[in-house]
């Protein structure tokens, strides 16, 4: 999916990628030094993190479509797409539970903390693989070679 020849994906993917770890160094910050107010900035950030994880899903997905032609590449995408989408769905439940609590926002247990780093190395592999089909294959790329509909 490109808008003015530029690819929507790899431009988004940014977004949930550096937000999701950034939530969790304002949370762990916030209860080292006792400072309630990193808990709501962590709940913004997730939650931007979450509403452009569905949107860089979207447009994922519309990459996606483009590569059945090519089976091994579809597959991996398949792969790296389902691993990512799992993570953001894993996100949006735990914003929409912060999102219940919010005037009372307090240090989430270092269990949440260490589910959520846990999310990021998932993330972090996924990532891998998509960083794999555009590099190694060009997937998504401005001179897509793979882009079925050009």
């Amino acid at each position: 999916m490109k808008v003015l020849g530029h690819p929507v994906h790899l431009i988004l993917v940014h977004f949930p990628s550096a937000l999701f770890p950034v939530d969790w160094l304002l949370c762990v910050m916030g209860m080292v030094t006792g400072t309630t107010s990193f808990y709501p900035a962590a709940f913004y950030v997730l939650a931007v993190g979450v509403v452009s994880g569905w949107f860089t899903i979207l447009a994922g997905v519309a990459d996606a479509v483009r590569l059945q032609a090519n089976e091994r590449l579809f597959k991996k995408a398949i792969v790296h797409g389902a691993i990512n989408a799992t993570i953001v769905m894993i996100y949006s439940v735990l914003v929409f539970r912060q999102m219940k609590l919010y005037h009372g926002l307090t240090a989430p247990s270092w269990y949440l903390l260490a589910f959520k780093f846990t999310l990021i190395l998932a993330l972090a592999f996924g990532n891998y693989l998509g960083a794999e089909l555009v590099l190694r294959y060009g997937v998504g790329t401005i001179k897509d070679k793979h882009d079925t509909a050009a």
